[in-house]
């Protein structure tokens, strides 16, 4: 699981602004985000949720993508449907931006 935890690095250095971030780890992100709604990810899907706002800058052009976390701005805008989101991460959603 060392992979995850670099996944949520990753997250971080973009909230803390600590490193200059190469934009294809952050499509990386995205795209392992999007192929791992099935395994048990919850920290670093809540970590994910919880930084929408860095990750949305990477994510704009990619809507035509079914899967969620290409949507990371209409989520952010609470605009996403939120039946589609994983259930463990409604809650969260709804409490950050579904008002």
């Amino acid at each position: 699981m060392d992979w995850i935890k670099e996944k949520i690095a990753l997250i971080h250095s973009l909230r803390n602004n600590k490193l200059k971030v190469n934009e294809y780890d952050v499509y990386d992100l995205v795209d392992f985000v999007a192929e791992t709604h099935d395994i048990n990810v919850g920290e670093m899907h809540q970590e994910f949720i919880r930084n929408l706002v860095y990750i949305v800058p990477f994510t704009a052009n990619a809507t035509d993508e079914p899967e969620w976390p290409y949507h990371a701005k209409e989520i952010l805008e609470g605009k996403y449907p939120i039946e589609k989101l994983p259930v463990h991460i409604r809650t969260l959603a709804k409490e950050l931006y579904y008002r």
